[in-house]
């Protein structure tokens, strides 16, 4: 079977646990948001920086080190997994830690016993069978399909289910932390090929090495995709911020899956093809069309009917959030057209560029975010990604061709 053929399949397998995730995440916020404030899930969002804060200030590479490696990875799999824990344990300390700072930063006491149990979250998930990287590496997108799927319905059915007993923020953080130990025990009970609890140094020396441009560029990501949290939870209360990021959930996150998808499947096929630089092109520029057509038919819909879709699924609780409904649709065709390349430079192995043009535009976007949060509230935010993503636009663009072109000649 040919990369194209797996190629279609591996997109329609992840295509299909896309929507099913989104119909399942909708349900479920189409639930909360009628049991729950906008300050709960504002309360919740900050959690889940916190969280995220953490993970990715420690992010290791183990991953795209292990779908990139072009021979057999079995030799780094214990390794991988040994390096994995004791990340998790580090992380669990490290969020543990910043429980009670985080509390008096945004001015919200509820934090502290919810960030101490969402600490569990990447401890828990730091025992995963490393084996699961097999699943995207060899492009078994039909068994991500099933695995992932698992995770999303189980925190759907805790956090449901306790939402509607407790009416309490506490469910969502449950939810989270019931579902990652559901993760876990599927992935050591379903795959038959286990690591062992030996680690090599010099295995773990070239993980650690290859890691350190997506350690940076992680960062960096992170910073730009999380910052409106922190400063709409600081500046504007989580009230705010609860509107803002559920106004976000359903209308930029679902365009930005759909390309986020396209990256995931890409990455590995782009990586086995990146030497035949004619197919590659072809494969990259059929994806892009794709991608294009698809977004644009997303994005009109999400626009025109943004205030009914908001009656339908959230209720008129959330319609004063329909302003940035609005200008989140106009970012997601934009990142999706513009802000996606990162499968392709990782696929190549210019991960330094690719953390370098994050770092020109996260230079750009803290300023330019406190500037318009002040003068436009939350929807300031929406404003500052769309224009510090048109200014590095050009630049991405610029060497996306200078790779395709100077290297076919």
């Amino acid at each position: 079977m040919g990369y194209k053929t797996k190629a279609i399949k591996s997109v329609s397998w992840m295509g299909a646990l896309n929507i099913s995730t989104r119909i399942i995440s909708l349900v479920k916020f189409m639930i909360i948001a009628r049991l729950l404030v906008p300050a709960d899930l504002g309360a919740f969002g900050l959690v889940v920086f916190i969280v995220g804060v953490a993970e990715v200030f420690s992010e290791l590479g183990i991953q795209t080190f292990l779908i990139q490696y072009k021979k057999n990875i079995n030799k780094f799999i214990d390794s991988a997994w040994i390096l994995q824990i004791i990340r998790g344990v580090g992380l669990f300390i490290i969020v543990a830690l910043l429980a009670f700072p985080a509390s008096l930063f945004f001015r919200q006491s509820v934090l502290f016993q919810l960030i101490l149990l969402g600490a569990l979250v990447p401890l828990i998930k730091s025992f995963e069978n490393t084996y699961v990287i097999n699943f995207q590496k060899e492009l078994h997108f039909h068994k991500q399909f099933f695995y992932n799927l698992i995770i999303v319905v189980s925190d759907f059915l805790v956090s449901v289910t306790l939402a509607i007993i407790l009416h309490s923020v506490l469910a969502l953080v449950l939810g989270l932390v019931l579902s990652s130990l559901v993760g876990i025990i599927y992935s050591w009970v379903v795959l038959k090929t286990r690591p062992k609890r030996s680690f090599n140094r010099e295995k773990i020396g070239e993980i650690l090495h290859y890691g350190k441009w997506i350690n940076i560029n992680s960062v960096i990501y992170y910073t730009i995709t999380q910052m409106d949290t922190l400063f709409i939870g600081r500046l504007l209360g989580t009230s705010v911020l609860g509107l803002y990021q559920v106004s976000q959930n359903f209308s930029y996150t679902p365009m930005q899956e759909v390309a986020d998808v396209v990256g995931q499947v890409n990455f590995p096929v782009y990586s086995k093809i990146a030497g035949d630089i004619q197919r590659f092109k072809k494969a990259y520029l059929k994806v892009v069309s794709a991608l294009f057509l698809v977004e644009l038919v997303i994005g009109i819909i999400l626009f025109v009917f943004s205030r009914e879709l908001i009656l339908l699924f959230l209720g008129s609780r959330w319609l004063s959030g329909e302003s940035i409904f609005r200008i989140f649709v106009v970012y997601g065709f934009i990142y999706a057209l513009v802000g996606t390349n990162g499968a392709f430079f990782l696929s190549i192995g210019k991960q330094a560029f690719l953390t370098k043009i994050n770092i020109i535009r996260i230079c750009i976007l803290i300023p330019l975010m406190l500037i318009l949060i002040h003068l436009f509230g939350a929807v300031g935010a929406v404003y500052a990604f769309i224009i510090s993503l048109l200014i590095i636009a050009p630049i991405s663009i610029f060497n996306t061709v200078k790779v395709l072109t100077s290297e076919s000649k």
